[in-house]
């Protein structure tokens, strides 16, 4: 059994406070019984057979995808509500960009997505990169992840733009490696 400082503990590092921590059988009856059920049923607009297929998906991935097929009314972060008002901490896993290797997530944020990995990982997003032909034009948000071994294969590749200090010169930003600006002396 778990002690109140556990209890506290598991609810900062989940942000599940004030609901149950741990999830319980998804029946009719608990569901009805859960103290979100009212804010699932008023404020997300789901009937119990929404909430459960949402609790049902193996994880908040597949579960965005059943939330995409329903009606208008009901907001696109449902899924993500739903699971982490139930207690749900599933792990997602995705795929490096370069040579595919799993990368896990928690879930953990109203959009699906967490900066909380559990694999050493870089993360961007972007939602447009010009002059790219490829995402230049993407309405959406677009995420890559890189895992560190592919980071670390390709650190020589990396760089910084700088600002060229006063007086400007025929340039104004010098590109610098990495390597250069952590070897640079300290002024």
């Amino acid at each position: 059994m778990m002690g109140k400082k556990e209890k506290l503990r598991e609810a900062l590092a989940t942000g599940l406070m004030g609901v149950e921590c741990t999830p319980q059988e998804i029946t009719t009856e608990n569901i009805k019984k859960s103290k979100c059920y009212d804010h699932f049923k008023n404020g997300l607009h789901l009937n119990i057979t929404q909430i459960k297929s949402l609790l049902n998906a193996p994880s908040l991935h597949e579960a965005k995808k059943i939330e995409a097929k329903m009606p208008i009314k009901i907001p696109r972060y449902a899924a993500w509500q739903v699971r982490m008002n139930w207690g749900f901490k599933d792990k997602r896993v995705e795929r490096c960009f370069v040579c595919d290797k799993p990368i896990i997530f928690f879930e953990d944020e109203d959009t699906g997505i967490s900066l909380h990995l559990d694999t050493q990982s870089v993360y961007f997003r972007t939602s447009g990169n010009w002059p790219s032909s490829i995402l230049d034009m993407e309405k959406e948000t677009i995420e890559i992840l890189i895992c560190d071994d592919c980071i670390k294969e390709r650190k020589d590749r990396m760089f910084v733009i700088k600002e060229q200090p006063s007086p400007p010169s025929k340039h104004r930003h010098i590109r610098k490696s990495l390597d250069d600006i952590k070897n640079a002396p300290v002024a």
